[in-house]
């Protein structure tokens, strides 16, 4: 696909907490622009917690720093758990997810507070893509923990 300008492309939405940023996320955000204008759902500090049942090591906008100087990424908006808002803000023709098997297509629809009429009516496609093998933020913890306390985190 070719677009003659940036605002011509279809909007991606792409949600996450994108905490410690690495190679993964990067390859995340290049293949979501593939298919247009990336908008990040980053999770707020509260919500990340609540769904990792962990807070982020970076905050909010520490990440949406780091986020927002990818050259991969529009927009960044702040998610506290009110996706089906932000996806009508965004009205995306995608929306993309890296999923590491937590989720299934239904339980991550329920997430978002949105269903397959949904994605009808709204002409968006929702796609899962796979996680990059053998790095994650928790992966990046247990490293930094093996390394300087001999120890992997649980």
């Amino acid at each position: 696909m070719v677009w003659r300008s940036k605002d011509m492309a279809p909007s991606v939405y792409v949600g996450g907490t994108f905490d410690l940023f690495h190679a993964g996320h990067v390859e995340l955000l290049r293949r979501a622009a593939q298919h247009g204008r990336v908008w990040v759902a980053l999770n707020s500090d509260h919500y990340a917690e609540s769904l990792k049942g962990r807070k982020p090591v970076l905050d909010y906008g520490e990440r949406a720093a780091v986020l927002l100087a990818c050259e991969y990424v529009t927009s960044v908006l702040c998610n506290n758990g009110t996706e089906r808002d932000l996806l009508e803000i965004v009205q995306p023709s995608t929306i993309i997810y890296a999923n590491d098997g937590t989720y299934s297509r239904d339980s991550y629809l329920s997430l978002l507070g949105i269903d397959e009429d949904w994605l009808k009516r709204n002409s968006a496609e929702l796609k899962f893509l796979p996680y990059t093998e053998g790095v994650s933020s928790t992966e990046i913890i247990n490293r930094i923990i093996q390394r300087y306390c001999g120890e992997p985190r649980q």
